[in-house]
């Protein structure tokens, strides 16, 4: 009877022992439970923080530096001076001139005054359009010379050449601004086939 009570309170001290172990464990399961998991981060909110946007930050035109050239400013020029005064006057020409440079003067010059200096009767034989006839031989070919106005342009000729170059050098006596001597005269220029009238 004393064995059979002690072997009944041994398993009752063993069952004892089992239900404290199992709590035991199931105290250390809600543990590890409880260890493995995850903590939750605390919302931004929570944290008194703001969540910041994706879009880029809308900063200060003015605050930035600029990175290219205004090209709406106008360049710099260079300033030119223009040598032009009403004391000034045009540098004195006096030199010959091929019958192909003196066409192409009285192409482009339509204030060009063309004089011929030979005789009336070679003058009537033939003569460049719009010519002024003015004997080199006669008496009073100087003076009608200098009765012109010494600041247009001028073109003289005779029949070869030779004339219209003492010509030239009158007309520089006189003070001529501008004066050209026809090289080769009227017959140059015939020979080539320019323009006459009669």
């Amino acid at each position: 009877m004393v064995r059979y009570l002690w072997c009944f309170g041994l398993l009752f001290f063993l069952a004892c022992g089992d239900n404290n172990k199992a709590d035991e464990k199931v105290e250390e399961t809600k543990t590890e439970r409880i260890t493995e998991s995850p903590q939750q981060e605390p919302k931004a909110e929570d944290a008194g923080e703001t969540s910041q946007p994706d879009t880029p930050a809308v900063t200060d035109a003015s605050t930035q530096e600029e990175t290219t050239p205004d090209t709406s400013a106008p360049e710099p020029t260079v300033e030119k001076r223009v040598n032009v005064t009403p004391d000034e006057k045009v540098t004195p020409v006096h030199k010959n001139v091929t019958i192909q440079e003196a066409k192409t003067l009285i192409e482009t010059d339509k204030d060009l005054v063309i004089i011929d200096v030979r005789t009336s009767s070679e003058f009537n034989g033939g003569h460049l359009y719009n010519a002024i006839n003015i004997d080199y031989y006669g008496a009073t070919f100087k003076g009608k010379m200098n009765a012109l106005d010494k600041n247009k342009r001028y073109l003289v000729y005779c029949a070869v050449g030779g004339r219209s170059s003492s010509a030239l050098g009158i007309m520089k006596e006189l003070g001529f601004q501008i004066a050209y001597n026809m090289l080769g005269g009227f017959s140059a220029w015939k020979s080539a086939g320019y323009p006459f009238t009669k």
